[in-house]
């Protein structure tokens, strides 16, 4: 009878275990950096896409504007090209500027749950110029970035 008694408290406390188990949703990296192309109607480039936790960078890699990079936090946009250095309010930039659109949603995605769908996650949300879908994959890579209303689309590379 003490046997059976032991045996049962063993199972209980397991199954216990068992149900408390946490699944951690995947979030996106507080830092990352990772090519990609960027379109906005019918114009598209390459780029490079950099995000170190407070700021985004976006430098066209093709373009008339290679070289160039326009930076974006929570109250400042900057643009950078050789020794030109012009600075504006965030609040004065155009809501349709891609580092301003990038920021938005990647602190916006921070904060909230991804769905999962197969292998990837998708975070989902609101921005100024229309609602966004963002995917990323288990290893936390981004994979893209939509918003149809303003016709602004961003397919991310993953390096293998």
């Amino acid at each position: 009878m003490k046997k059976v008694i032991s045996l049962s408290l063993c199972m209980a406390v397991m199954l216990l275990c068992a149900c408390t188990q946490v699944v951690k949703s995947p979030q996106i990296k507080t830092s990352f950096s990772q090519k990609a192309t960027i379109t906005i109607g019918d114009y598209s480039y390459t780029a490079n896409v950099k995000f170190d936790g407070s700021k985004v960078y976006i430098t066209p890699t093709s373009t008339n504007a290679k070289g160039m990079t326009i930076s974006c936090d929570a109250s400042t946009v900057t643009f950078t090209r050789r020794d030109m250095v012009n600075t504006a309010e965030k609040s004065k930039v155009s809501p349709y500027n891609p580092a301003v659109i990038v920021y938005d949603v990647i602190t916006s995605s921070s904060a909230s749950v991804p769905k999962k769908e197969g292998g990837n996650c998708t975070f989902s949300g609101k921005t100024s110029v229309g609602d966004y879908t963002l995917m990323m994959n288990e290893s936390s890579d981004l994979l893209s970035l939509q918003i149809p209303t303003a016709d602004f689309y961003v397919e991310f590379v993953v390096n293998s």
